[in-house]
């Protein structure tokens, strides 16, 4: 396995070769009929699991997009708005880690966010006070 065993979800063996890092972290899906916003729910060297509106077939083609990244792969399953996905080739450990330390830095910078917002808001300088 490898560097930081510890960063990942384990999951029963014969479903999946690797293990996955559990995400919430924005993407882009872009297929041969369109693309559109996604959200990948777990991330392994071999594929992922991502959350999307668009209509998606199993066996069909896309390019999944985050941060810096970008990976080919082939849609496994797709069901009830979410798709599993296996990686054209495996992600380095490297850009696992890097996902998330950018996600969990993401997560901080969104709380820091909405704390600002709701002081903002408690002190009368929300949307739609006066004093915008």
């Amino acid at each position: 396995m490898g560097f930081a065993s510890h960063l990942y979800h384990r999951v029963p063996t014969g479903r999946r070769g690797d293990p996955r890092l559990r995400l919430t972290l924005p993407a882009e899906l872009i297929t041969l009929d369109g693309q559109g916003a996604a959200q990948i729910e777990n991330l392994s060297l071999s594929g992922a699991r991502v959350a999307t509106h668009l209509a998606l077939n199993p066996g069909s083609s896309c390019l999944l997009r985050w941060l810096d990244q970008e990976v080919f792969a082939i849609v496994k399953w797709a069901r009830n708005n979410r798709c599993g996905l296996i990686f054209d080739e495996h992600l380095s450990e490297d850009t696992l880690l890097r996902t998330r330390n950018m996600e969990a830095q993401a997560q901080r910078v969104e709380e820091e966010r909405r704390q600002h917002s709701a002081r903002d808001f408690v002190n009368g300088r929300g949307r739609g006070s006066i004093s915008d």
